[in-house]
């Protein structure tokens, strides 16, 4: 059978989305449609493209090698759409630029919020941030539903269709209740840390692994919190100390709330700007990341400092 063309963008959506949620029924649930009217697009799908696009698996679908082939094409014609899509909103003669940025829990709450603030004000600008994990936010990325995303860890790379650079670091440092006894000149060793009840939050994976790559031997976590700020919260009650990066803590710390302590040795993350490769932008939002390149780098440190390793 041959490829016949003259189907909707709509039905790429939904085959991209079926795989994305891993079934039909969770596609179902997000999209706000009835599993018979997905299966119905799926096969409308198939039958126009002319291949199986998917098999059972034991109690479930897998995509068949040729289905995986289709997916790959449908998902970047879908993402270059979204693009597309924004990029002429933006184009001469439009009311406003608009740029979609994601960040990281720690970096969305804390350095970006004021640098969307200040772009916003330029004339003409639309600015929207969002907060997301590291993989739902380069999943965003690849579907081309967001322009780009600032996010810590040294395990974003260009792969999987998004382009990295790193535009700065942030430390990582031991936060406590303020009246907390500090044992030394506010430097912490592995040693002292591993008595002390430790507090994570839920996706705490940059925090995790710089903690590996540093060679330092600590406890797991006594109580694992949601977002950083139940975590902030459940260190302000006395119920244990956490490693959070200096950025999210910063403030409170500046205020007395909480109390930040340096790691010996001092450990550092990447922070970097993540864009989906081949991207289509208008001019405008070119210019508008540059300025939010820019503003990174003025509000980061830029230098990394190595991580030592503790015998």
């Amino acid at each position: 059978m041959s490829f016949d063309t003259r189907f909707s963008l709509y039905k790429l959506e939904v085959f991209c989305k079926v795989i994305e949620c891993g079934g039909v029924g969770l596609a179902a649930k997000e999209m706000f449609l009835t599993q018979p009217v997905i299966s119905a697009h799926i096969r409308s799908l198939q039958e126009h493209v002319g291949v199986r696009l998917f098999e059972r698996k034991g109690r479930g679908l897998a995509l068949t090698e040729t289905g995986a082939s289709v997916y790959g094409w449908a998902r970047d014609v879908v993402a270059r759409t979204h693009e597309l899509a924004r990029a002429l909103e933006g184009a001469e003669g439009c009311a406003q630029q608009m740029l979609t940025v994601i960040g990281d829990q720690s970096i969305g709450s804390s350095v970006l919020p004021p640098i969307i603030g200040r772009l916003s004000k330029l004339p003409n600008v639309r600015l929207t941030l969002e907060i997301a994990s590291t993989t739902s936010a380069l999943a965003a990325l690849q579907a081309g539903n967001a322009d780009a995303a600032v996010l810590i860890g040294s395990s974003i790379g260009d792969d999987d269709g998004v382009a990295a650079e790193i535009v700065g670091y942030d430390d990582l440092v031991l936060v406590t209740h303020p009246e907390f006894p500090v044992p030394g000149p506010d430097v912490l060793t592995a040693d002292i840390i591993r008595d002390m009840t430790l507090i994570s939050g839920r996706g705490a994976c940059a925090i995790e692994q710089v903690l590996a790559e540093s060679g330092l031997s600590i406890p797991p976590s006594a109580m694992d919190f949601g977002q950083p700020e139940a975590v902030k919260h459940a260190v302000h009650e006395r119920l244990g100390v956490a490693f959070l990066f200096r950025s999210s803590v910063e403030h409170v710390a500046r205020t007395g709330q909480l109390q930040a302590l340096e790691t010996n040795p001092r450990l550092t993350a990447p922070i970097h700007l993540v864009q989906r490769a081949g991207a289509q932008r208008s001019p405008g939002q070119e210019h508008l990341i540059a300025l939010l390149r820019r503003e990174l780098a003025a509000s980061l440190n830029p230098v990394s400092v190595p991580a030592l390793r503790v015998a």
